[in-house]
């Protein structure tokens, strides 16, 4: 299989450097409530309630048939969840949780619109990711990768930084990653 050069030099910028990826096609609701966690791992297939403040894991959406609704990861801060679902499907897993919140103490919140999600790759990605967000984002760990993840506010200061011979490196490329939702 060939490899075309604008491949390899994404490659190489981001295992050596820096790459970015938009992921910003992807949907993000905001869960609040004392019952969020419990509701969230009553719905899907992960054991939710096993998370940490600070910690994520990828689980999967399932429907009263045992049907797929959506691959979601879960993010968990000390007072709102964050979920990350599949391009399209965010209102879609909204309505699913709000069809099961009964009695408890959850709000859902579809946050899509109004944010956005970057994925830095490369050794200096977390480096990068500190400089271009403000001091009061709020850090998400990787629950299938090393790395730091940022979630920030366009609110809080996103401000981008240009310096004299910087180059995209494309997306998808390099093995490390930094995220940073952007509100």
């Amino acid at each position: 299989m060939s490899i075309s050069p604008e491949a390899e030099r994404q490659y190489w910028a981001a295992s050596r450097g820096i790459g970015l990826a938009d992921l910003s096609d992807g949907g993000r609701l905001l869960m609040k409530g004392s019952d969020s966690l419990d509701l969230l791992h009553r719905l899907t297939t992960q054991d939710l309630l096993a998370l940490q403040p600070g910690q994520g894991a990828t689980t999967v959406l399932t429907s009263d048939k045992g049907r797929i609704v959506d691959l979601v990861t879960c993010y968990l801060f000390p007072d709102h969840l964050l979920l990350l679902t599949s391009p399209g499907n965010s209102q879609a897993v909204l309505e699913w949780i709000d069809k099961y919140t009964i009695i408890e103490d959850a709000e859902t919140t579809d946050v899509t619109d109004s944010t956005g999600l970057l994925r830095f790759f490369g050794p200096n990605a977390g480096r990068l990711a500190q400089r271009l967000i403000s001091e009061e984002a709020e850090e998400l760990p990787r629950p299938s990768s090393p790395g730091p993840t940022a979630w920030a506010s366009r609110g809080w200061g996103w401000k981008p930084r240009r310096r004299s011979g910087s180059r995209p490196a494309g997306p998808r490329s390099g093995t490390k990653s930094t995220s940073v939702s952007i509100r």
